[in-house]
Protein backbone atom coordinates (compact mmCIF):
# COMPACT_ATOMS: atom_id res chain seq x y z
CA UNK A 1 0.00 0.00 0.00
CA UNK A 2 3.11 2.20 0.83
CA UNK A 3 4.08 1.88 -2.90
CA UNK A 4 0.70 2.72 -4.46
CA UNK A 5 0.31 5.86 -2.60
CA UNK A 6 4.06 6.88 -3.45
CA UNK A 7 3.00 6.12 -6.93
CA UNK A 8 0.13 8.31 -6.50
CA UNK A 9 2.29 10.87 -4.95
CA UNK A 10 4.53 11.30 -8.28
CA UNK A 11 2.03 10.93 -10.85
CA UNK A 12 0.45 13.84 -8.96
CA UNK A 13 4.06 15.75 -8.98
CA UNK A 14 4.11 14.78 -12.72
CA UNK A 15 1.01 16.49 -13.62
CA UNK A 16 2.10 20.01 -11.48
CA UNK A 17 5.48 19.74 -12.74
CA UNK A 18 4.45 19.33 -16.93
CA UNK A 19 1.00 21.37 -16.44
CA UNK A 20 2.08 23.46 -19.41
CA UNK A 21 3.49 20.70 -21.49
CA UNK A 22 0.01 18.50 -20.82
CA UNK A 23 -2.24 21.47 -21.64
CA UNK A 24 -1.07 22.02 -24.74
CA UNK A 25 -0.50 18.45 -26.19
CA UNK A 26 -3.78 17.69 -24.75
CA UNK A 27 -5.50 20.52 -26.58
CA UNK A 28 -4.23 19.89 -29.64
CA UNK A 29 -5.60 16.27 -29.32
CA UNK A 30 -8.53 17.84 -28.35
CA UNK A 31 -8.47 19.64 -31.43
CA UNK A 32 -7.43 17.33 -33.90
CA UNK A 33 -10.73 15.46 -33.15
CA UNK A 34 -13.01 18.50 -33.33
CA UNK A 35 -10.95 19.27 -36.57
CA UNK A 36 -11.24 15.76 -37.69
CA UNK A 37 -14.93 15.47 -36.88
CA UNK A 38 -15.60 18.66 -38.87
CA UNK A 39 -14.69 16.54 -41.86
CA UNK A 40 -16.48 13.36 -41.09
CA UNK A 41 -13.46 11.43 -39.60
CA UNK A 42 -13.78 11.06 -36.10
CA UNK A 43 -10.74 9.92 -34.23
CA UNK A 44 -7.35 8.95 -35.37
CA UNK A 45 -5.71 5.68 -35.79
CA UNK A 46 -3.96 4.31 -32.34
CA UNK A 47 -2.41 1.43 -33.77
CA UNK A 48 1.27 3.79 -32.92
CA UNK A 49 0.05 4.20 -29.78
CA UNK A 50 1.47 0.87 -28.27
CA UNK A 51 4.68 0.89 -30.20
CA UNK A 52 5.43 4.41 -29.19
CA UNK A 53 4.54 3.61 -25.64
CA UNK A 54 7.24 0.52 -26.32
CA UNK A 55 9.58 2.35 -28.13
CA UNK A 56 9.49 5.45 -24.99
CA UNK A 57 10.54 2.54 -22.41
CA UNK A 58 13.50 0.94 -24.13
CA UNK A 59 14.44 4.35 -24.88
CA UNK A 60 14.34 5.44 -21.26
CA UNK A 61 15.98 1.68 -20.30
CA UNK A 62 18.60 2.21 -22.83
CA UNK A 63 20.10 5.41 -21.73
CA UNK A 64 19.02 3.87 -17.75
CA UNK A 65 21.44 0.95 -18.56
CA UNK A 66 23.64 3.61 -20.32
CA UNK A 67 24.08 5.75 -17.34
CA UNK A 68 24.69 2.96 -14.53
CA UNK A 69 27.70 1.88 -17.11
CA UNK A 70 29.11 5.37 -16.78
CA UNK A 71 28.23 5.63 -13.03
CA UNK A 72 29.81 1.89 -12.31
CA UNK A 73 33.06 2.94 -14.36
CA UNK A 74 33.96 6.35 -12.39
CA UNK A 75 33.17 4.79 -8.69
CA UNK A 76 34.48 1.22 -9.52
CA UNK A 77 32.39 -0.12 -6.60
CA UNK A 78 34.00 -2.80 -4.54
CA UNK A 79 30.57 -4.55 -4.84
CA UNK A 80 28.97 -3.86 -8.42
CA UNK A 81 26.31 -5.42 -8.02
CA UNK A 82 25.06 -3.91 -4.61
CA UNK A 83 25.85 -0.56 -6.37
CA UNK A 84 23.95 -1.55 -9.60
CA UNK A 85 21.00 -2.27 -6.82
CA UNK A 86 21.28 0.60 -4.93
CA UNK A 87 21.11 3.09 -7.75
CA UNK A 88 18.07 0.82 -9.39
CA UNK A 89 16.52 1.75 -6.08
CA UNK A 90 16.81 5.72 -5.90
CA UNK A 91 16.57 6.12 -10.12
CA UNK A 92 13.63 3.40 -10.51
CA UNK A 93 11.45 3.75 -7.75
CA UNK A 94 7.93 3.54 -7.94
CA UNK A 95 7.12 7.09 -7.23
CA UNK A 96 9.86 8.45 -9.74
CA UNK A 97 8.72 6.12 -12.78
CA UNK A 98 5.36 7.10 -12.32
CA UNK A 99 6.77 10.47 -12.32
CA UNK A 100 6.92 10.53 -16.23
CA UNK A 101 3.56 8.28 -16.85
CA UNK A 102 1.62 11.41 -18.31
CA UNK A 103 4.06 12.58 -20.09
CA UNK A 104 4.86 8.91 -21.68
CA UNK A 105 0.82 8.74 -22.61
CA UNK A 106 0.38 12.37 -24.20
CA UNK A 107 2.82 11.23 -26.71
CA UNK A 108 1.28 8.02 -27.29
CA UNK A 109 -1.65 10.02 -28.34
CA UNK A 110 -0.19 13.32 -29.79
CA UNK A 111 2.01 11.77 -32.39
CA UNK A 112 -1.09 9.60 -33.76
CA UNK A 113 -3.22 12.91 -33.90
CA UNK A 114 -0.94 14.82 -35.27
CA UNK A 115 -0.43 11.70 -37.91
CA UNK A 116 -3.99 12.11 -38.56
CA UNK A 117 -4.32 15.74 -39.42
CA UNK A 118 -1.34 15.34 -41.17
CA UNK A 119 -3.03 12.60 -43.41
CA UNK A 120 -5.92 14.81 -43.85
CA UNK A 121 -4.08 18.08 -44.76
CA UNK A 122 -5.69 17.33 -48.44
CA UNK A 123 -9.18 17.24 -47.33
CA UNK A 124 -8.39 20.67 -45.07
CA UNK A 125 -6.83 22.53 -48.10
CA UNK A 126 -5.86 22.15 -51.49
CA UNK A 127 -2.22 21.72 -51.98
CA UNK A 128 -1.83 25.35 -53.94
CA UNK A 129 1.54 26.91 -52.16
CA UNK A 130 4.46 25.03 -54.16
CA UNK A 131 4.06 28.10 -57.51
CA UNK A 132 4.91 30.69 -54.89
CA UNK A 133 7.58 28.43 -52.39
CA UNK A 134 9.25 27.89 -55.70
CA UNK A 135 9.43 31.58 -57.08
CA UNK A 136 10.40 32.52 -53.48
CA UNK A 137 13.32 30.01 -53.47
CA UNK A 138 14.68 31.18 -56.89
CA UNK A 139 14.29 35.07 -55.73
CA UNK A 140 16.18 34.49 -52.75
CA UNK A 141 18.83 32.26 -54.14
CA UNK A 142 18.74 33.09 -58.15
CA UNK A 143 17.93 29.53 -58.85
CA UNK A 144 16.26 26.33 -57.44
CA UNK A 145 18.43 26.22 -54.22
CA UNK A 146 19.23 22.06 -54.85
CA UNK A 147 21.04 23.38 -57.87
CA UNK A 148 23.17 25.96 -56.31
CA UNK A 149 24.24 23.05 -53.90
CA UNK A 150 24.21 19.82 -56.13
CA UNK A 151 27.92 20.81 -57.15
CA UNK A 152 28.81 20.04 -53.71
CA UNK A 153 26.69 17.62 -52.91
CA UNK A 154 25.73 16.01 -55.71
CA UNK A 155 27.97 13.22 -55.31
CA UNK A 156 25.88 9.38 -54.67
CA UNK A 157 27.84 8.52 -51.79
CA UNK A 158 27.51 12.18 -50.14
CA UNK A 159 23.72 11.97 -50.98
CA UNK A 160 23.63 8.11 -49.12
CA UNK A 161 25.34 9.67 -45.98
CA UNK A 162 22.85 12.50 -46.50
CA UNK A 163 20.04 9.96 -46.78
CA UNK A 164 21.42 8.51 -43.51
CA UNK A 165 21.47 11.47 -41.79
CA UNK A 166 17.70 12.10 -42.81
CA UNK A 167 16.48 8.91 -41.57
CA UNK A 168 18.38 9.09 -38.32
CA UNK A 169 16.14 12.48 -37.54
CA UNK A 170 13.33 9.75 -36.73
CA UNK A 171 14.84 7.58 -33.75
CA UNK A 172 15.89 10.94 -32.80
CA UNK A 173 12.56 12.35 -31.87
CA UNK A 174 11.94 10.34 -29.10
CA UNK A 175 15.17 10.04 -27.70
CA UNK A 176 15.81 13.74 -27.84
CA UNK A 177 12.19 13.41 -26.27
CA UNK A 178 13.54 10.90 -23.16
CA UNK A 179 16.38 12.46 -22.48
CA UNK A 180 15.03 15.99 -21.71
CA UNK A 181 11.88 14.45 -20.03
CA UNK A 182 14.67 13.23 -17.58
CA UNK A 183 16.49 16.43 -17.12
CA UNK A 184 14.50 17.09 -13.81
CA UNK A 185 17.63 18.60 -12.21
CA UNK A 186 17.18 21.64 -15.31
CA UNK A 187 13.37 22.33 -14.70
CA UNK A 188 13.52 25.61 -16.59
CA UNK A 189 15.52 23.93 -19.49
CA UNK A 190 13.26 20.34 -19.62
CA UNK A 191 10.07 22.84 -19.65
CA UNK A 192 11.52 25.10 -22.13
CA UNK A 193 12.22 21.94 -24.81
CA UNK A 194 9.09 19.82 -23.74
CA UNK A 195 6.67 23.20 -24.51
CA UNK A 196 8.67 24.22 -27.41
CA UNK A 197 8.49 20.46 -28.85
CA UNK A 198 5.21 19.74 -28.81
CA UNK A 199 4.27 23.41 -29.51
CA UNK A 200 5.81 23.30 -32.88
CA UNK A 201 4.17 20.07 -34.09
CA UNK A 202 1.06 21.40 -32.81
CA UNK A 203 1.56 25.05 -34.74
CA UNK A 204 4.16 24.47 -37.80
CA UNK A 205 3.36 20.72 -38.28
CA UNK A 206 -0.72 20.85 -38.26
CA UNK A 207 -1.46 25.26 -38.54
CA UNK A 208 0.98 26.50 -40.84
CA UNK A 209 0.97 22.96 -42.96
CA UNK A 210 -2.88 23.33 -43.91
CA UNK A 211 -2.36 27.03 -44.30
CA UNK A 212 0.42 26.72 -47.05
CA UNK A 213 -0.50 23.39 -48.01
CA UNK A 214 2.50 22.35 -50.20
CA UNK A 215 3.87 19.04 -51.52
CA UNK A 216 7.35 19.54 -52.04
CA UNK A 217 9.95 19.00 -54.95
CA UNK A 218 9.50 15.27 -55.01
CA UNK A 219 5.77 15.54 -55.10
CA UNK A 220 5.72 18.16 -57.51
CA UNK A 221 5.33 16.47 -60.89
CA UNK A 222 3.01 13.66 -59.68
CA UNK A 223 0.39 15.83 -57.48
CA UNK A 224 0.77 19.42 -59.24
CA UNK A 225 2.20 18.56 -62.84
CA UNK A 226 5.11 20.98 -62.41
CA UNK A 227 8.28 19.69 -64.48
CA UNK A 228 10.96 22.05 -62.66
CA UNK A 229 12.41 19.25 -59.96
CA UNK A 230 12.55 15.85 -63.07
CA UNK A 231 16.39 16.46 -63.01
CA UNK A 232 17.23 16.11 -59.16
CA UNK A 233 14.71 13.34 -58.96
CA UNK A 234 16.24 11.72 -62.17
CA UNK A 235 20.10 12.26 -60.06
CA UNK A 236 18.05 10.81 -57.05
CA UNK A 237 17.18 7.53 -58.89
CA UNK A 238 20.48 7.07 -60.09
CA UNK A 239 22.33 7.85 -56.81
CA UNK A 240 19.69 5.14 -55.63
CA UNK A 241 21.26 2.42 -58.45
CA UNK A 242 25.20 3.27 -56.70
CA UNK A 243 24.05 3.82 -52.94
CA UNK A 244 20.99 2.90 -50.92
CA UNK A 245 19.29 6.23 -50.41
CA UNK A 246 16.31 5.25 -48.32
CA UNK A 247 14.43 8.08 -48.30
CA UNK A 248 13.50 7.57 -52.17
CA UNK A 249 11.57 4.31 -51.09
CA UNK A 250 9.99 6.29 -48.12
CA UNK A 251 8.59 8.87 -50.12
CA UNK A 252 6.86 6.46 -53.06
CA UNK A 253 5.14 4.79 -49.40
CA UNK A 254 4.15 8.33 -48.96
CA UNK A 255 2.91 8.62 -52.00
CA UNK A 256 0.69 5.13 -52.05
CA UNK A 257 -0.75 6.74 -48.40
CA UNK A 258 -1.75 9.63 -49.66
CA UNK A 259 -3.39 7.33 -52.34
CA UNK A 260 -5.30 5.37 -49.73
CA UNK A 261 -6.46 8.22 -47.49
CA UNK A 262 -4.23 6.73 -44.68
CA UNK A 263 -3.75 8.72 -41.72
CA UNK A 264 -1.84 5.52 -39.43
CA UNK A 265 1.83 7.28 -37.99
CA UNK A 266 3.86 8.72 -40.11
CA UNK A 267 1.17 9.06 -43.02
CA UNK A 268 1.02 12.33 -44.62
CA UNK A 269 2.51 14.58 -47.10
CA UNK A 270 3.50 18.33 -46.39
CA UNK A 271 6.56 20.42 -47.03
CA UNK A 272 6.12 23.83 -45.62
CA UNK A 273 7.50 24.54 -43.25
CA UNK A 274 9.86 21.19 -42.60
CA UNK A 275 9.27 19.57 -39.16
CA UNK A 276 12.97 18.02 -40.10
CA UNK A 277 14.75 21.16 -39.91
CA UNK A 278 12.19 22.45 -36.84
CA UNK A 279 13.37 19.72 -34.83
CA UNK A 280 16.89 19.32 -35.78
CA UNK A 281 17.19 23.43 -34.52
CA UNK A 282 15.01 22.89 -31.54
CA UNK A 283 17.94 19.65 -30.63
CA UNK A 284 20.53 22.65 -30.93
CA UNK A 285 19.04 25.05 -29.47
CA UNK A 286 18.56 23.31 -26.05
CA UNK A 287 21.92 21.00 -26.79
CA UNK A 288 24.05 24.22 -26.41
CA UNK A 289 22.81 24.84 -22.74
CA UNK A 290 23.25 20.92 -21.58
CA UNK A 291 27.16 20.81 -23.40
CA UNK A 292 29.19 22.41 -25.55
CA UNK A 293 30.15 19.81 -27.70
CA UNK A 294 27.12 18.52 -27.80
CA UNK A 295 25.72 21.89 -29.19
CA UNK A 296 28.66 22.08 -31.87
CA UNK A 297 27.31 18.26 -33.00
CA UNK A 298 23.97 19.39 -32.98
CA UNK A 299 24.63 22.16 -35.18
CA UNK A 300 26.42 20.05 -37.81
CA UNK A 301 23.51 17.96 -37.74
CA UNK A 302 20.41 20.91 -37.83
CA UNK A 303 22.89 22.33 -40.72
CA UNK A 304 23.14 18.89 -42.59
CA UNK A 305 19.29 17.99 -41.98
CA UNK A 306 18.75 21.76 -43.78
CA UNK A 307 20.98 20.87 -47.15
CA UNK A 308 19.30 17.16 -47.12
CA UNK A 309 15.99 18.52 -46.71
CA UNK A 310 16.38 20.59 -50.03
CA UNK A 311 19.20 18.03 -51.91
CA UNK A 312 16.92 15.22 -51.05
CA UNK A 313 13.72 16.65 -52.96
CA UNK A 314 11.86 16.83 -49.77
CA UNK A 315 11.31 20.54 -48.96
CA UNK A 316 12.14 23.92 -50.83
CA UNK A 317 14.67 26.03 -49.26
CA UNK A 318 12.76 28.24 -47.53
CA UNK A 319 10.74 25.76 -45.91
CA UNK A 320 13.71 25.60 -43.43
CA UNK A 321 14.16 29.23 -43.38
CA UNK A 322 10.56 29.50 -42.38
CA UNK A 323 10.92 26.70 -39.72
CA UNK A 324 14.00 27.81 -38.55
CA UNK A 325 12.23 31.53 -37.66
CA UNK A 326 9.02 30.05 -36.15
CA UNK A 327 10.84 27.24 -33.75
CA UNK A 328 13.06 30.33 -32.27
CA UNK A 329 9.94 32.43 -31.94
CA UNK A 330 8.49 29.49 -30.21
CA UNK A 331 11.31 28.26 -28.24
CA UNK A 332 11.86 32.49 -26.59
CA UNK A 333 8.55 32.55 -25.92
CA UNK A 334 8.71 28.88 -24.20
CA UNK A 335 11.54 29.87 -22.52
CA UNK A 336 9.50 32.46 -20.63
CA UNK A 337 6.57 30.66 -19.89
CA UNK A 338 8.89 28.15 -18.33
CA UNK A 339 10.88 30.58 -16.00
CA UNK A 340 7.43 31.72 -14.96
CA UNK A 341 6.24 28.30 -13.78
CA UNK A 342 9.51 27.29 -12.65
CA UNK A 343 10.89 30.65 -10.79
CA UNK A 344 13.76 29.24 -9.10
CA UNK A 345 15.81 27.07 -11.08
CA UNK A 346 17.41 24.02 -8.83
CA UNK A 347 18.21 20.48 -8.87
CA UNK A 348 15.05 18.55 -7.96
CA UNK A 349 16.15 14.91 -8.79
CA UNK A 350 19.50 15.05 -10.73
CA UNK A 351 18.61 12.15 -13.62
CA UNK A 352 22.41 11.49 -13.79
CA UNK A 353 23.55 11.22 -10.45
CA UNK A 354 24.59 7.84 -8.56
CA UNK A 355 22.95 7.18 -5.20
CA UNK A 356 26.38 8.43 -2.89
CA UNK A 357 28.04 10.71 -5.72
CA UNK A 358 26.76 12.54 -8.46
CA UNK A 359 27.57 11.55 -12.24
CA UNK A 360 27.00 14.52 -14.31
CA UNK A 361 28.67 14.23 -17.25
CA UNK A 362 25.77 14.29 -19.90
CA UNK A 363 24.56 17.75 -17.96
CA UNK A 364 27.85 19.14 -17.47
Amino acid sequence: MQHLWRAIDGLIAACRADALTLLVGGLFIVASLVALASIGIYGFPLDGSVSLLLTFAATAVFFGGLLLLVALFRERPDSPIGFTQEFLAHHASWDRLMRHVPLILLVSLFLPAFSGIKGSISLFATYSWDGFWIEADRLIHGMDAWRLIHPIVGYPFVTFILSALYIVWLPMLLIALVYFSFLTNRPILRAQFLLTYFSCWATLGSLCAIAFASVGPCFVHPLVGREDFLPLMEYLDYADSQWPIWVIHIQDRLAAQLAEGSRELGAGITAMPSMHVSMAFLYWLAARQVNRWLGWVMFGYMLSILVASVHLAYHYAVDGYLSIILTLLIWKTCGHLAARAHPLQKEVEPPFSAPSTEVTALNN
